[in-house]
């Protein structure tokens, strides 16, 4: 649901969550931020799967970090789209 006609659309329409897990540059960009940390979290994903294959269980966390990084991409697509949609409504 869009604002009504006068209303200007802003990130307070946004959860709170998503939010706090974007930062302005990433909502202006973030195509390339999430490209960005789509290639960190893959390659978070690559270590840790490596460091866990060789005995080295503490590398599990690394899939914790990369969890937490597909979660900002996902926030920063959802925030783009959102924030278009409102905008172009």
């Amino acid at each position: 649901m869009g604002p009504r006609v006068g209303e200007q659309s802003s990130i307070e329409s946004v959860p709170w969550v998503v939010r706090h897990l974007t930062t302005s540059f990433s909502r202006r960009h973030a195509r390339v931020s999430g490209g960005v940390r789509v290639v960190v979290a893959v390659w978070l994903v690559v270590v840790g799967s490596i460091l866990c294959s060789i005995g080295d269980w503490p590398g599990a966390l690394l899939f914790v970090a990369a969890s937490l990084s597909f979660g900002a991409t996902w926030a920063d697509f959802w925030v783009a789209n959102h924030l278009d949609r409102t905008i172009n409504s």
